[in-house]
């Protein structure tokens, strides 16, 4: 880990010596969803237990970009987001009436990454794609799950409920290396405001189970003729989806 970063911060560095470029300092503002890759011993997905996306969360980051070209750029950046991951529950297949459970998951990442851009369209915008590799403290904030829910299906009136077992069982400041792949999209405009402004998409998946234990919720399902309890436990590695905004608050350089 010391080995990766050290890269991440003196790569750009060195660069940035032998040649004279340009420096952007991005803020950059989003929406994050995140769901959980079961690890063994997990309650499988199945009709009834689905492992998808959670509510979502905010992030916010800030970074440093090296432009090595017109085309390329070196990313240092520190990244929040706020993940929540868990199970839901589908009764008899129907999304009308779920139970679900979900571990709040903050994580602080520390990444470096390669961005290229290019103009399909010259004179109206920029696409472009990156590549990110980092490591991330995982802190666990809250809990999620509980409650009843009613509807019908083909035996008639149906009740779920669900009690979570399950505590904090993300292990406390714990380390997790990642990866991310993204594209970007910018318009390519003499306005100043326009010129700094652009949009990304990405995937990061977290390569640690941070899990000690296994987070669990008691379910039930009841109609006139169908009864049904059990317990769902789950635990594995965290993969993020985000869209945000990104601006370049200050630029500098040759």
């Amino acid at each position: 880990m010391r080995k990766l970063l050290l890269m991440m911060v003196t790569l750009p560095a060195c660069y940035s010596y032998s040649h004279a470029r340009t420096w952007d300092i991005n803020i950059e503002n989003g929406i994050n969803w995140a769901r959980l890759i079961p690890a063994a011993g997990s309650t499988p997905a199945s009709r009834t237990v689905k492992y998808s996306f959670g509510s979502p969360g905010l992030y916010a980051s800030a970074g440093a970009y090296l432009w090595v070209s017109g085309h390329s750029r070196f990313n240092i950046g520190y990244q929040y987001s706020e993940n929540h991951i868990g199970v839901k529950m589908l009764v008899n297949g129907m999304h009308s009436t779920t139970e679900s459970t979900a571990d709040v998951v903050d994580l602080h990442n520390f990444s470096g990454g390669y961005y290229y851009s290019t103009n399909p369209r010259p004179g109206r915008m920029k696409v472009g794609c990156f590549v990110k590799m980092g490591i991330a403290l995982c802190h666990m904030s809250g809990l999620e799950g509980g409650g009843s829910a009613s509807g019908m299906d083909f035996q008639g009136q149906v009740t779920s409920g669900s009690d979570r077992e399950s505590g904090f069982e993300v292990m406390p400041d714990t380390w997790t290396p990642n990866n991310t792949i993204g594209i970007t999209a910018s318009t390519n405009s003499r306005s100043k405001l326009a010129d700094r402004l652009s949009f990304a998409l990405s995937a990061t998946i977290h390569w640690k189970n941070p899990y000690i234990n296994y987070s669990s919720m008691h379910y039930f399902v009841q109609s006139d003729n169908y009864n049904e309890r059990g317990t769902i436990q789950y635990k594995g590695i965290p993969l993020q989806l985000q869209f945000g905004v990104s601006y370049a608050i200050f630029r500098f350089g040759s």
